[in-house]
């Protein structure tokens, strides 16, 4: 056993995490993976704890919201750690698959978390022309394409735009002529994410590219199983990450969309 795991219950542990992270991580889809170079930079921890209550019972994610100021030369490692205590009875293959899902989505909820609030205070804010519920689809994508000639500068990368879940579907409307801005903007953008963590007015455009952002890791994913209490065990997840904006250039914040 690894991790107080067996082979048999590592594997679901892994696959329960790889699917959704597949699905749900959008910054690791827009911020390509580093892995801190303590000796060159700078940094500050800070410990986030995610109890039961808090997975069980608050959608929002209120304990990661953590006010902090940090200047030009040091970053942040977040020190994620969620746990799921029960009675060990329910830790079978079967709890274990349903408890890793919870844990995967509140890693990969803070993950997305830390990492557009990262984008958002260190890229360059653009103000729009248009709001995108009033205007037409010609004056959405050149608001776009503004944002991308500008990034254009610093990073040859494919750009990436992140946009407010309410408004992803602007881009998907069809005007009298048959047209859509997603359609239009093909070959601009690469990929299109949504997050419920952006303002509704705010939309994100991002190359992938080493230069301008990292999503830096300090301490790799670990999911442990402990007993204590002789009938108590506690699954948990942990791992430490630094999403940083390293050239805020590179990083266009379009608001009033």
């Amino acid at each position: 056993m690894t991790n107080g795991l067996t082979p048999e219950q590592q594997k679901i542990v892994k696959q329960r995490f790889q699917n959704i992270k597949d699905s749900q991580d959008v910054v690791k889809k827009v911020m390509p993976e580093s892995i801190i170079d303590s000796a060159s930079r700078k940094y500050i921890t800070e410990t986030i704890n995610i109890d039961d209550t808090t997975i069980l019972d608050k959608s929002d994610m209120e304990v990661i919201n953590i006010p902090y100021g940090v200047s030009d030369d040091v970053k942040r490692i977040f020190d994620l750690n969620a746990k799921i205590v029960r009675p060990t009875r329910m830790m079978t293959n079967e709890g274990i698959s349903k408890f890793s899902i919870i844990l995967a989505k509140i890693i990969t909820k803070s993950i997305n978390y830390h990492g557009i609030n990262e984008l958002v205070a260190n890229g360059t804010e653009k103000v729009t022309v248009n709001t995108w519920d009033t205007c037409t689809i010609n004056k959405m994508v050149e608001d776009v394409e503004d944002g991308v000639f500008e990034i254009m500068e610093y990073s040859s990368a494919p750009i990436n735009m992140i946009v407010p879940t309410s408004k992803r579907k602007y881009l998907n409307k069809l005007n009298d002529y048959g047209l859509k801005a997603i359609r239009e903007l093909d070959g601009t953008i690469a990929n299109i994410y949504t997050s419920n963590f952006l303002n509704s007015d705010t939309a994100i455009l991002v190359p992938y590219d080493a230069s301008i952002v990292t999503f830096n890791k300090a301490t790799p994913l670990s999911v442990d199983l402990e007993v204590f209490e002789k009938t108590q065990t506690k699954l948990i997840a942990t791992q430490a990450i630094c999403p940083s904006v390293d050239d805020k250039n590179g990083v266009m914040v379009l608001k009033g969309i």
